[in-house]
């Protein structure tokens, strides 16, 4: 597993902001799913809401994590490429909305599928969630 932190060095002991995740149980479901695989997860600091209180988030850090994905796939032989990406965040409203697309379409250009809830901002797709079914 390859374990990446980002945010939290700007956010150190913020108590009105907890970072909980349900990141590490998706994970968990996932290596048990595919055991073999090799995961690569990583931490963002929970985007924080809009300065001007609008409906969206600050993806500041997750735009940095998609960028850190694209550049660790780069260095990756084929075989050892990420080829899926599990995020549960995104709406048009946020502050990097058009950045973030641009990073998952490079993704996407590299053969990763991506699976979470900005598809169906992308893709006017309404997926709630996955089966084997």
């Amino acid at each position: 597993m390859h374990y990446k932190q980002i945010g939290w060095e700007q956010h150190p002991g913020n108590e009105e902001q907890p970072s909980w995740y349900h990141g590490p149980a998706v994970t968990s479901i996932a290596s048990n799913v595919a055991p073999n695989a090799n995961i690569v997860y990583i931490a963002t600091h929970n985007h924080g809401p809009m300065p001007n209180g609008s409906k969206g988030h600050d993806d500041t850090h997750q735009c940095e994590a998609l960028q850190y994905l694209l550049d660790l796939n780069s260095t990756l032989a084929e075989q050892d490429k990420i080829r899926f990406l599990s995020c549960s965040w995104g709406t048009k409203e946020d502050l990097n909305y058009e950045k973030r697309n641009e990073l998952f379409q490079k993704l996407e250009d590299q053969g990763v599928m991506i699976l979470g809830g900005y598809r169906g901002v992308l893709h006017n797709q309404h997926i709630i969630g996955l089966s084997r079914n």
